[in-house]
């Protein structure tokens, strides 16, 4: 699946946590892209530099179950990235930032119950 805007999510539980991150105040996390592989890890794109607590909040909203700001420890190239590229808009960077390894986001409601 890839998706450019927040409707054309699919998925309830991908949708739903990009929709609440863009009702931010100031909107800072203005979605680029979504993309879910075909083993439901997903690389979430959002225009310009986002700071690391951004960054931390991108990766909590994402994250299966609950999960503290202060036990997130994104790590560059791992967890997230820095990206250049040209865009219709006019934004010239953006932040790339990776779903845990291992979880299948196209199974979420099954994993989500079992918690």
């Amino acid at each position: 699946m890839y998706a450019t805007t927040i409707d054309e999510i699919e998925n309830a539980y991908l949708h739903d946590a990009a929709f609440v991150l863009s009702l931010r105040e100031g909107n800072p996390f203005r979605l680029r892209s979504l993309y879910m592989d075909k083993s439901g890890e997903c690389a979430i794109s959002y225009y310009g530099r986002l700071n690391e607590h951004q960054i931390k909040e991108v990766i909590q909203m994402y994250s299966f179950g609950d999960v503290c700001l202060d036990n997130i420890n994104p790590v560059y190239h791992k967890d997230f990235t820095y990206d250049n590229g040209h865009h219709a808009n006019g934004e010239s960077e953006y932040t790339t930032i990776y779903t845990p390894d291992g979880v299948d986001y196209r199974n979420w409601e099954q994993l989500n119950k079992m918690s």
